[in-house]
């Protein structure tokens, strides 16, 4: 190579892992293991407080920078740990499980602030007989600050003597052996250069496999640590491996290796200079040549080179590829002089010189001056050279053909390096024949290192790693960039810029494109950007645990403006710290001005943290936009320096700036306090894609752990498209969202799923101190929770909640489930669900363990409207607690439906199939709304009113629900009130025993007014339509009761105790009608039940036994008014009326009328109860036109009966008689003496007769 450059200043030598020497051979030594002890700042999180403020250390163990063979770690059972401070001594035993942590990754000891001396003991064995094996040679000094991480180094040297074990398994190609020449053999020297171990590696223990011969074995040694060495020569071509190991007393160190073909070459290159020596006669040297040994060539030095012409004071020379140091031989001739004995020549070289002109010492360093860079076939002894000679010849190169330099030496740079207009540099580490690793680029200036300028292209690439390093131990307080792009453009496709105390890189202008390599370890985060753009494509910004890059904001990337755009490689392990008071923001990213363009790639494991919480372990947006088209923000974590109890895990969003997630973008995984994977404090964060999963909120004494995958304290959270919230958890509240104070907005397609909060809203939680506009058209399901599985709804102001989506779902799994309110829990205040026109919303397929399967709605106003459905809900019950209200649980609120809104086939273990209301609670539907097809495991099947109101308008309708025991559309107890008003009706009900459509209960109440309806419904036992027990029922208006069943007695009302009124004004004419039952077609009244039927009439009902109209069995019957029973049927006996032990009381113009008894008293039956018609002189009473065999118009069968005729009539009737037996008593058959029979007139074919018992 032709020299470029004419130098005689002193440059360190070349290193291509050769070690030169003026003296003898250097031989150098790792003592076995190295603890590294990283110091992470950490502080109180209780500022002032009296408390000693805490750092920790953790103390982890390593390999002695990864050449050292060493016992595994595990084989040590026991350490001690000894930190003393004055007169403070802190002592750790670890063993179990705390002595793999601290072998596999690290133990944390959190210490007081100060400095501390630690010590290390090792041992082998088991409790309680440990074995002292190693310990530190000597302390170590910890300084314990807030704010900084100090890594240290405590080595570990064995205690007691003896030996250890050294294995090998070596395997190289099957070929090995062919050639006469080929060598193999393992070689253990002791540090003073014995050899304790020779192994021919092919002459014993080789056993073959079909591709490779592996040699094994072991030989029990002193403890000590020894030099490995192997070495291989197979058809002229060398492989080898040079390792240290450490034995220890007891313990196996294994040395295992692998050679194929590609480890074998020839040769590798070493290069340098020779100066001319310093001649006072005036000689100079001319053919000169050098030789590189593996010793002292003047002893027994063997050649490991071909002799190589030196040209212009420069070499470059081969030697095997496991020479580890060299000695040279240098030979020259003297010009201007005859051949002979010279004198000793004084200079650099400080050596005799014979005859024949040879340099027989070693060149001490100070004569190999090492070449920098390379460009093309040119050589330079310094970067700025290389660089300078680069800009001479980019005339004819570009950002696509670039001149390419070449960095042949770990250096420091003392003085920056501008890339200016028109220079297209790509800068790679060592030439492609070179050997050994990557070059290292250290910083020994202030400035920055390399500023590219408008015009200017550097570029770092090549296939070995090129290292740009900032020093930041050395250069603690330099405030520029390793790299500055100020308008040029700048590329990474290798190569890692790290260590730096500010940026990495920064961007005040220009571009910068990162397609491969690392920016880690930097100060100030590792990109820094004001203007400009960043492209992203592969590489990583960042490392893991203490390697990533640091800052207050931005560990990974800091943004003041600019345009960043992310389609591949990886933002991870960077860490913001906060100090005093300020939070650590943006572990990955912080965003506070320009845009941040995410299509691919990972934001991932960094970490935001400070004393009150990190903001945004991910990414952090203030001022700027961020825009996830794709990619991932996976593993981040915002916490305080004791647990992951920050502010947004995976991203923190505050400000006026936006933020938009697209298409296949994932932000997963991360933790935090508060919204384990995203925070909004302020502005917009728009779901248009992608996904917000597996993400955690923390409960801890900072924060309460809430909104597992979305925190919106204030601001507006929109998803749309397929957008997903699922399997995040929150330890409190709001499992997929919390919504503190903030706008919420779900589209069609959306989904809230399968998330977790340990209190309440599994899949999301709404609380609202003010108006803000909330709607939902996605589905929220498969999410679980204490209270609302689905959504918990608290507010504190009036709210309307737009819906037109799924609260649950119909498919296994896809239900929410909770405690109570399975898929709703709606607290405080009042909220309006309002259907968006022409769709429909379903809450279905919830489950509560105990109440409100569907909604539980605690003392708040709630409406529903439009076709809102809650269908298939359930409340089980469980652990002995009763399932209470299927569909819907109110509890001392009010709840509204509205429009063609339902509550259908929803399911309690207990009680209120479709809907409970208690503790003053009160239900109101309108319009076309409905309740349908819910079953009670007991009372309710349709509804359960206990303590509460109940009301029905319009159209509305409770049908086809069933109960297994009472009510089975309606049960109403403990002065609970219901009220039919207008059109509504009841429909088609069924209880297991009493009330097929209502039962009513311990001073409940039930209104029907208006036309409403209670028909078609069925009781197994007694009242077929209503049943009332120690409760009231009142019939207004045209209310009808028609066509329900009893599978005993009253068919359309049982009253076992309590009142029944039936037309309360004239106006009135409710109906009992077409009802069917064994007792009591119409009405069964038992003891002390009372009946008071002032208008209307009962009329066309059936009993397959007794009183077709009326059985009075114990209680009380009164008519009055305009009352009439009338057109009713009994198999037996008393058409219209049976009075078994009751009393019957006819008074105004009430009429018994038109009823047949296929046996005995068509219009009335008296067994041992007592019968009076008429009470005043006014009164218009009549018994007229009934049909019976005997008794067409009363038939008094007991003697104890009591009848009392005083006003009014029995005319018309008639006693037909059977089998040509002609019927007795048309008017009256009695078995006792009846008086004021002048009232039975015109009756058929007698009008009264006594027949004496």
């Amino acid at each position: 190579m032709k020299n470029m450059n004419e130098r005689n200043d002193n440059r360190k030598p070349n290193r291509f892992g050769i070690r030169n020497f003026s003296g003898p051979a250097l031989k150098v030594s790792l003592s076995a293991f190295i603890l590294p002890v990283i110091l992470a700042a950490c502080l109180n999180p209780v500022q002032d407080a009296k408390p000693p403020v805490l750092g920790r250390v953790l103390v982890s163990l390593g390999d002695g920078g990864g050449r050292s063979l060493l016992p595994p770690t595990t084989d040590f059972t026991k350490f001690t740990l000894v930190f003393s401070s004055g007169e403070k001594t802190v002592t750790m035993d670890l063993t179990g499980d705390d002595s793999k942590t601290i072998s596999a990754g690290g133990y944390g000891v959190d210490l007081e602030l100060g400095t501390w001396n630690l010590t290390v003991s090792a041992y082998t064995g088991t409790a309680p007989d440990y074995t002292l094996t190693a310990e530190s040679a000597e302390a170590v000094e910890i300084v314990v600050s807030w704010g900084s991480i100090s890594v240290q180094k405590i080595w570990l040297i064995p205690v007691t003597v003896g030996n250890g074990t050294f294995s090998w398994d070596i395997s190289f190609p099957i070929t090995m052996g062919t050639f006469i020449n080929d060598v193999a053999t393992l070689e253990l020297k002791k540090p003073d250069g014995a050899i304790a171990v020779h192994q021919d590696l092919l002459a014993a223990n080789l056993t073959n496999t079909a591709t490779e011969k592996v040699s094994k074995g072991s030989v029990d040694i002193p403890v000590e640590y020894y030099d490995v060495v192997i070495r291989l020569q197979k058809d002229e071509k060398l492989a080898g491996r040079a390792e240290l190991a450490r034995i220890f007393p007891g313990l196996t160190t294994d040395a295992v290796f692998s050679f194929t073909e590609d480890d074998f070459v020839s040769q590798k290159y070493l290069m340098g200079e020779i100066q001319d020596p310093a001649n006072t006669s005036g000689l100079t040297l001319s053919d000169v040549r050098i030789t590189a040994f593996d010793s002292d060539p003047r002893v027994a030095g063997n050649p490991i080179s071909d002799p190589v012409t030196v040209t212009e004071g420069r070499w470059a020379l081969k030697v095997p590829v496991d020479t580890s140091s060299a000695y040279f031989k240098v030979e020259f001739h003297l010009s201007g002089n005859t051949p002979g004995v010279y004198e000793t020549i004084e200079g650099p070289f400080n050596t005799t010189v014979t005859n024949e002109g040879a340099l027989t010492e070693p060149i001490p360093p100070a004569a190999i001056i090492p070449f920098q860079a390379q460009v093309d076939d040119i050589l330079y002894f310094t970067l700025e050279d290389a660089i300078e000679a680069a800009k001479n010849i980019s005339a004819t190169k570009s950002a696509s053909n670039p001149v390419i330099v070449t960095l042949l030496e770990d250096i420091s740079l003392s003085s920056p390096i501008t890339i200016s207009t028109g220079t297209f540099v790509k800068l790679v580490s060592r030439p492609a024949s070179g050997a050994g690793e990557g070059k290292t680029l250290s910083r020994a200036t202030t400035d920055s290192l390399f500023t590219v300028e408008t015009g200017g292209y550097l570029e770092l690439g090549g296939d070995a790693t090129l290292t740009i390093n900032g020093e930041k131990g050395t250069y603690s307080a330099v405030t520029s960039a390793l790299i500055t792009v100020d308008g040029g453009a700048f590329t990474m496709t290798s190569s890692s810029i790290r260590e730096n105390h500010d940026h990495g890189v920064y961007v005040e202008s220009g571009t910068f494109t990162m397609s491969g390599g690392s920016i880690t370890g930097n100060e100030n985060s590792g990109v820094g950007m004001l203007d400009g753009t960043f492209t992203l494509k592969g590489g990583n910004i960042g490392g893991e645990l203490i390697e990533g890059n640091t800052a207050v904001s931005g560990g990974g990337v800091l943004m003041s403006g600019g345009i960043f755009e992310m389609s591949g490689g990886s933002i991870s392990g960077n860490a913001s710290s906060g100090v005093a008071s300020t939070d650590g923001t943006g572990g990955g990213v912080a965003v506070h001005g320009g845009t941040f363009t995410m299509s691919g790639g990972s934001i991932r494991n960094n970490t935001a943290f400070s004393l009150s919480g990190g903001s945004g372990g991910g990414v952090y947006v203030s001022a700027g936009d961020f825009d996830m088209q794709g990619g991932s923000i996976t593993g981040n974590k915002a916490r305080t320096l004791s647990a992951n109890d920050g502010y947004g895990g995976g991203v923190y969003k505050d400000g006026n700036g936006k933020f938009e997630m697209k298409g296949s973008a994932s932000i997963a995984s991360n933790e935090a306090g508060d919204g384990g994977g995203v925070y909004v404090a302020a502005g917009g964060f728009d779901m248009q894609g992608g996904s917000i999963a597996e993400n955690k909120a923390n409960f801890s004494a900072v924060n309460n752990g809430n909104g597992g995958g979305v925190y919106v304290k204030n601001g507006r959270f929109y998803m749309q498209n397929n957008s997903s919230i699922k399997e995040n958890e929150a330890m409190q509240d709001g499992g997929g969202v919390y919504m503190e104070n903030g706008a919420f907005t779900m589209d069609p397609g959306t989904s809230i799923a399968s998330n977790s909060a340990g209190q309440d809203g599994g899949g999301m939680l709404l609380y609202s101190s003010s108006n803000k506009e909330f709607k939902i058209q996605g589905s929220i399901t498969g999410n679980s929770a204490q209270n609302g599985g689905g959504m918990f709804v608290e507010l504190s102001n009036a709210n309307t909640l737009y819906f037109a989506g799924i609260i649950g779902g119909d498919d296994p799994g896809k239900g929410n489930t909770a405690v109570m309110g399975g898929g709703m829990y709606i607290k405080n205040y009042r909220l309006t669900m309002n259907l968006i026109s022409n769709t429909s919303g379903f809450i279905t397929g919830n489950t509560a363990s105990t109440n409100g399967g569907g909604v539980y709605v605690d003392a708040v106003s709630f409406t529903v409207k439009g076709a809102t459905a809650i269908t298939g809900n359930t409340a089980t019950g469980t652990g002995g607690v009763p399932g209470l209200g299927g569909g819907v649980y109110v509890n001392g609120g009010t709840f509204n439906m509205q429009d063609t809104s339902s509550i259908k086939e929803n399911e309690a273990g207990q009680d209120g199939g479709g809907v409970y209301v208690a503790n003053a609670g009160i239900f109101t539907m309108y319009s076309t709304s409905f309740i349908k097809e819910n079953e009670a495991g007991q009372d309710g099947g349709g509804v359960y009113v206990n303590a509460g109101t109940f009301n029905m308008q319009d159209t509305s309708s409770i049908k086809e629900n069933e109960a297994g025991q009472y009510g089975g559309g309606v049960y109403v107890a403990n002065a609970g009130s219901f009220a039919m008003m207008h059109t509504s009706f009841m429909k088609k009900n069924e209880a297991g025993q009493d009330g097929g459509g209502v039962y009513v209960v311990n001073a409940g109440s039930f209104v029907m007014e208006g036309a409403t309806a209670i028909t078609w419904n069925t009781a197994s036992i007694n009242g077929g339509g209503v049943y009332v027990d120690a409760g009231s029922f009142n019939m207004l208006n045209t209310s009808l009761i028609e066509k329900n069943m009893a599978g005993q007695d009253g068919g359309g009302v049982y009253v076992a105790d309590g009142n029944f009124d039936m037309g309360t004004y004239s106006s009135d004419s409710p109906s009992i009608s077409e009802n069917t039952a064994s007792d009591g077609g119409g009405i069964y009244v038992a003891n002390p039940g009372t009946v008071n039927f002032n208008q209307g009439s009962i009329t066309g009902n059936t009993a397959s036994t007794n009183g077709g109209g009326v059985y009075v069995d114990a209680g009380s019957f009164t008519m009055g008014g305009n009352s009439a029973i009338t057109g009713n049927t009994a198999s037996t006996n008393g058409g219209g009326v049976y009075v078994d032990a009751g009393s019957f009381t006819m008074e105004g113009n009430s009429a018994i009328t038109g009823n047949i008894a296929s046996t005995n008293g068509g219009g009335v039956y008296v067994d041992a109860g007592n019968f009076k018609i008429g009470y005043s002189l006014s009164d218009n009473t009549s018994i007229f036109e009934n049909t019976a065999i005997n008794g067409g118009g009363m038939y008094v069968a007991n003697p104890s009966g009591t009848v009392t005729f005083l006003y009014g009539s029995i005319t018309g009737n008639t006693a037909t008689g059977t089998g040509g037996v002609l019927g007795l008593g048309g008017g009256v058959y009695s078995k006792k003496t009846l008086a004021n029979t002048s009232l039975v007139v015109d009756n058929t074919p007698d009008n009264y007769i006594y027949i004496s018992p």
